[in-house]
């Protein structure tokens, strides 16, 4: 599948992939965890979550898809 990644040049949005995973983890804190994350995240369980991004976007598969956001080269996810 051909990867889209829409940039302005300061903010790059992307699926995430497992080498991503370490920058993830590290920008978690209480807040992100309490909201997003339903509880703190470790390599091994994100190692077993689909990072495949689905060909079409639906509401059944939405909550499944791994989404990045890199901000001036810093990760971020939801």
């Amino acid at each position: 599948m051909h990867e889209v990644k829409p940039s302005d040049g300061t903010i790059t949005l992307s699926p995430l992939r497992l080498d991503d995973a370490e920058a993830h983890l590290a920008g978690e804190d209480e807040r992100l965890v309490r909201w997003l994350s339903r509880g703190p995240r470790t390599r091994e369980g994100v190692s077993k979550r689909p990072v495949e991004v689905p060909q079409r976007v639906t509401p059944r598969n939405h909550d499944d898809m791994v989404r990045g956001v890199t901000m001036c080269g810093h990760a971020g996810s939801s």
